[in-house]
């Protein structure tokens, strides 16, 4: 939750609602006219139903509609074995104005040299790469038997210091290329829930 510091200026001001409320109407030092019966009832309900909104309307940085988290940055690291014989490559590129154009109106300005993008098969990684002149060069291991196995790509943003998933996973195949450097590939990401 924000903390916000009132100057003190505001605070006497905040402070005559007093008045207004025991019926006083004005002040005798500020010289200001007496109001009209109720109208300071009518002035705390407003503020306060505006207090309200503004309160609950308001998203956390943890909230799901949010982009914004203070998620460290995860130890996502390959889960070598011996029976991972096979490999894919990919080219990637990561655009969140795709799903959070209001959020988001410059990609370019949201990327950073601490992004990291990493594909998993459940909770099994299969390749973790940071970003390399605006792209991902992920290469994926896998299997030698498993083909067909689906893949899921995680994107972890260093500036909004949070974890999208790709919407739709890809399908692992042994020598396959996805996407090329004119033509990377370029999933839609969504924040991922814990």
């Amino acid at each position: 939750m924000k903390k916000y510091i009132i100057p003190s200026t505001e605070v006497q001001h905040v402070t005559s609602i007093g008045h207004i409320l025991d019926g006083s109407g004005g002040s005798q030092e500020t010289g200001q006219a007496p109001r009209p019966r109720g109208a300071g009832k009518v002035f705390f309900v407003a503020l306060m139903a505006i207090s309200l909104s503004l309160l609950t309307g308001c998203k956390g940085k943890n909230d799901p509609q949010s982009i914004i988290s203070d998620q460290p940055t995860p130890s996502w690291t390959v889960s070598a074995g011996h029976d991972m014989t096979s490999s894919m490559s990919s080219i990637i590129n990561v655009d969140l104005t795709l799903t959070y154009p209001k959020q988001i109106k410059d990609q370019a300005s949201a990327l950073s040299p601490d992004d990291l993008l990493a594909a998993f098969a459940g909770d099994q990684c299969l390749g973790v790469t940071s970003l390399n002149n605006g792209l991902f060069f992920l290469f994926i291991i896998g299997p030698n038997a498993d083909k067909g196995t689906e893949v899921t790509l995680r994107y972890y943003s260093a500036i909004l210091k949070n974890t999208f998933i790709a919407k739709d996973p890809i399908i692992f195949s042994n020598d396959a290329q996805l996407g090329t450097i004119s033509a990377p590939y370029t999933p839609e990401f969504l924040v991922e829930k814990k």
